[in-house]
């Protein structure tokens, strides 16, 4: 009788140990994410529809220097309205010297942060931001001459850091 009783004791307390455990997890769960907020950075994503007919175009996302930013991007379009080819994000084999970038194809995605000089996307890079402002896309082509131009290319984008 006096094992019965210690048998039943025992479990008792194994229980309320059980339950104090339980509670004090759901405490810190609860508790957790507010007291780790801002110390933890979620990645940042958009998809921005880029129209070959306006030169640089934002994707609302705000950059800071030292983030690590994936953009992917998929699409048709042309860089002169009177021709029937259309190609995507990563351009065609021809190249003007009055383009944005001259030394690249015509028609690649062209990306930018802020202000800065604006560097090759394509159809998929990763890089890290050397400063902080807007990011913005525009398709290689000549200054000014994105009037004719035709379609539209949608870029993914993910900013991981900082």
């Amino acid at each position: 009788m006096n094992l019965w009783k210690t048998i039943t004791v025992g479990c008792l307390v194994f229980s309320w140990v059980l339950v104090l455990a339980l509670v004090c997890c759901l405490v810190f769960l609860v508790v957790r994410p507010s007291f780790c907020q801002g110390n933890v950075a979620s990645p940042l994503t958009t998809t921005t529809l880029v129209r070959a007919d306006g030169e640089w175009q934002s994707s609302g996302l705000y950059i800071k220097k030292g983030q690590r930013v994936v953009v992917v991007a998929a699409g048709a379009w042309r860089h002169d309205g009177y021709d029937d080819v259309f190609y995507g994000p990563d351009g065609v084999g021809i190249y003007f010297d009055t383009a944005v970038m001259p030394a690249h194809k015509v028609g690649v995605l062209l990306g930018r942060v802020g202000g800065s000089a604006p560097f090759i996307l394509g159809s998929s890079t990763v890089f890290v931001a050397e400063g902080d402002g807007f990011l913005q896309f525009s398709m290689n082509d000549d200054r000014g001459a994105y009037g004719n131009n035709l379609g539209e290319v949608r870029v993914q984008v993910l900013v991981n850091g900082r």
